[in-house]
Formats: structure tokens, sequence, C-alpha cells
């Protein structure tokens, strides 16, 4: 998923550490992206400009979720701002929130040798 946050920082920001979250609609925080914690750095920020978060894919699991903005320091100790975007649905015939938050395919081995199958792989793929 691509995310773009335009921005407008009447005074300048230094080490902005912008926050993306993903949260589920009983309110529990599925996954979220840090500038900081990824391993990106803006020294500092002033002036309008646009910002792109591109995440991998989003293996959450079904239900309607909202997108959080925040923008701390570095240290997320001071919050700068707060912004809660867009709601959208992920839809999944078997993987519900009975599954938890997410659903990552594990591997499976008996005596060494994979357990996979085709017909059962297919009917639960997301």
């Amino acid at each position: 998923m691509r995310i773009r946050i335009r921005y407008s920082a009447p005074l300048p920001i230094d080490d902005p550490n912008f926050v993306v979250a993903f949260i589920r609609s009983d309110d529990v925080a599925c996954c979220n992206f840090s500038i900081y914690l990824d391993g990106y750095s803006i020294p500092s920020l002033s002036g309008e400009g646009c910002i792109e978060v591109l995440t991998p894919p989003l293996k959450i699991v079904s239900e309607s979720y909202s997108i959080h903005i925040l923008v701390w320091d570095r240290d997320f100790h001071h919050m700068y701002c707060f912004h809660k975007g867009i709601n959208f649905h992920v839809q999944h015939n078997l993987v519900s929130t009975h599954f938890g938050v997410f659903h990552e395919e594990g591997e499976c081995l008996i005596n060494g040798e994979s357990a996979r199958t085709a017909s059962i792989k297919s009917a639960v793929a997301l």
C-alpha cells in the first residue's frame, strides 16, 4: 500500500518521525511504520511537501481499519501532530479476527518433507 502524506509545517521541525498506523475497528493497533524505526532520517522539515510510505504487503485479517498518521520527534517523546485518515475494509472468506491480527504463512515439515497440499493452499489463499 502506498500512503501519500501532504504536510504543512509553518515552523521548522527537527528530526520529524512520521508514523503510519493501521488501527482495527475495535481499536487494536495492528501494525505501524515509522520513518525513524524503519531506518530513514529527515534532518529538518519546513514549509509544504509530500512524504510517501510504501508498505510491504499487508496480511491483516478481514475487518475494517483506519489509517492514523502521527508526527513525533525521533525519540517518541513529543507528538507534533495526529491525523485520523481514511477507513478501509479487508475482506476474506475465512481469515477473520478469530485468527488474531494478521495471517502469515508458516512452513510445516513432516519427517523433513513439506506437508503442503495444493488443494488446501488454494482454498485459504490470501
